[in-house]
């Protein structure tokens, strides 16, 4: 969905033509094609942008002008031209259900492939109905229509699958995505003709990816690696880490080291001065329910959780909710998970990683960092590969090779969605980009809808991805650049291009 921000550059945009400017902008916006090409003649530049970042081309898309996008693509305009919001004009044409304007787009040559300022391509935007877009297209509508703008719910929605079927019938080879033999089970995919190619060709465009893999019925049976990665480097995993942790508190559960009814008092007496803080369990803990806050949204607490003292943060960091009431994400949740399994049982937890998990299934780790205790938490390094049998070893309910590593009621305790409606941010849906709906949180575990599919996943900022598709016995991983410590639009964007790449796969899966 285009942010509220996109939508106030769009309108600002058209202010130009609201004052009946007699320029490209306005002669666009009116469909007076005279105008528009005596323009064009006399030298006008048909990429031009206003202050605030649109083209003639973008207005002509916006309000349906169907002859002015012509003229303009004749008079040289750029089909693939960006405006400040992020989106081309085919981004437009998909979001308003403009069939014949993308058709004219396509024919001269736009780029399919490219992702707006959300991470989505056309397609993406397309393949969607108009509900998901509602607010945006309420928002635009009520600004725009003034000027004549039109656009109904009905008609988009009849519109964007012939634009959905149009971007999906130009798709390149893809390139080799042979597993390379030794280390995995290769298989042979039980997936529909294509499915791989059009995953594969589609990432080639991405370029922060890394490694994109897809595991069946316990088999590697696509592999790639992108920009330079490698097969056997670890990457730093992100908040995919926060899964691993998840396991070895089931570990410490299972070898009498913790409770889930365990509280803060007990396990973390350096914060029991706080009655609040006292009393959150390990079960609100795992849940991103102790009611400490996403330090992302405050600059002040993501510099104190840089320093990494973990101790000193569960002390001084303030709750914005009572233990247990409401769902919050937060880093520091999961450092508390680490520092207390690990002093609980007295423990190194690369050591207890290794040796419970990552060992038995032949597992790469790589460095993973520590705070200045020497407690780890939860940014660790693995291989793609290892990642793909961490997602299978629960795929599997926490079996390998018919050896029980988790427990099988962990497994399915940590994907259970404790929280059905896991938002990062109360005004937003609970949804991650254009396919994940219905976003859950188990135990440091995601859950979302995909198309018809119930799925689970670790997810990393970036676009680290485990996910388990238990319909078709399925995993798909995915490593990308890590964007460590930049939290910026730049690295949400690309964030969710990977978390889209993956959605439109598993969602087109018959």
């Amino acid at each position: 969905m285009l942010r509220l921000l996109a939508i106030v550059c769009l309108v600002l945009s058209f202010r130009p033509a609201m004052a009946q400017q007699p320029g490209l902008h306005y002669a666009a916006l009116t469909g007076d094609i005279p105008m528009l090409q005596g323009l064009l003649t006399a030298g006008a530049d048909p990429d031009a942008q206003d202050a605030y970042g649109s083209t003639p081309l973008s207005v002509a898309v916006t309000f349906d002008k169907d002859a002015a996008v012509a003229a303009l693509l004749a008079g040289g305009a750029d089909p693939d031209a960006v405006e400040a919001q992020g989106s081309t004009p085919l981004h437009l044409a998909a979001f308003f259900g403009r069939r014949a304007a993308a058709e004219a787009l396509i024919a001269s040559g736009a780029d399919i492939h490219l992702r707006n300022g959300e991470g989505s391509t056309a397609f993406d935007i397309a393949a969607q109905p108009a509900a998901l877009d509602a607010v945006a297209l309420a928002t635009i509508s009520g600004a725009l229509a003034p000027l004549g703008f039109r656009a109904e719910a009905g008609d988009i929605d009849a519109a964007r699958p012939g634009i959905a079927a149009l971007l999906r019938a130009d798709m390149a080879p893809p390139p080799d995505y042979t597993p390379a033999p030794g280390g995995m089970r290769r298989g042979t995919p039980d997936l529909p003709a294509g499915a791989l190619d059009a995953l594969f060709g589609d990432a080639t465009h991405l370029p922060n990816l890394r490694a994109l893999l897809v595991v069946q019925h316990g088999d590697l049976v696509a592999e790639r690696y992108f920009n330079g990665a490698e097969r056997d480097r670890p990457e730093l995993i992100q908040s995919v880490s926060k899964s691993v942790i998840s396991a070895l508190v089931g570990l410490a559960i299972e070898d009498g080291c913790l409770s889930l009814d365990d509280t803060a008092a007990s396990l973390l007496p350096e914060v029991s001065a706080d009655p609040a803080k006292a009393l959150i369990t390990l079960r609100q803990f795992l849940q991103m329910r102790s009611g400490l806050p996403w330090e992302e949204t405050d600059p002040a607490l993501w510099q104190e959780l840089l320093k990494g003292e973990t101790l000193k943060m569960a002390r001084d960091f303030p709750l914005v909710a009572q233990p247990g009431t409401a769902f919050h994400y937060s880093n520091l949740t999961a450092n508390i998970l680490a520092l207390v399994t690990a002093r609980q049982c007295g423990t190194d937890l690369m050591d207890m990683a290794r040796d419970r998990i990552f060992d038995p299934v032949q597992g790469q780790l790589g460095e993973w960092w520590a705070d200045p205790d020497g407690y780890r938490y939860p940014l660790l390094h693995m291989t793609a590969r290892t990642a793909a049998r961490f997602g299978l070893l629960y795929l599997n309910g926490g079996t390998w090779n018919g050896r029980h590593l988790i427990p099988a009621g962990w497994v399915a305790a940590s994907l259970e969605p404790h929280t059905p409606e896991a938002k990062l941010r109360d005004n937003e849906e609970a949804r991650i980009g254009r396919w994940f709906r219905d976003v859950g949180y188990g135990y440091q575990w995601w859950s979302a809808r995909i198309g018809t599919r119930e799925v689970d996943f670790a997810w990393g900022h970036g676009g680290q991805l485990i996910i388990l598709d238990p319909q078709d016995d399925l995993i798909l991983v995915t490593l990308a650049d890590p964007f460590w410590n930049q939290h910026d639009a730049v690295s949400w964007r690309h964030e969710r291009g990977v978390l889209n790449l993956a959605g439109k796969f598993i969602a087109l899966l018959p």
